[in-house]
């Protein structure tokens, strides 16, 4: 059987991009993104950190409902 350990370098790209609050990858922030952040609440999940903090909280539940919000209005201002 085979064992990788894969670590990144603190300045290496983002294995994947998109919209900011995009926890699923589908290239849009929905309200999936938005029940993600909230299974992940309260825990050091790194995938629905949004802000990096070392905990998942309303700061981060707040971005993805931001990106929610100016997705469904048609904007593209940053919240």
């Amino acid at each position: 059987s085979w064992k990788f350990d894969v670590q990144m370098a603190d300045d290496a790209p983002p294995l994947v991009s998109g919209p900011l609050g995009d926890l699923n990858l589908d290239g849009s922030v929905t309200m999936e993104d938005v029940q993600m952040v909230l299974q992940a609440f309260g825990t050091a999940n790194a995938a629905a950190d949004i802000n990096d903090d070392g905990i998942v909280n309303f700061f981060d539940l707040n971005i993805v409902l931001s990106a929610v919000a100016n997705q469904s209005s048609g904007g593209d201002d940053e919240l």
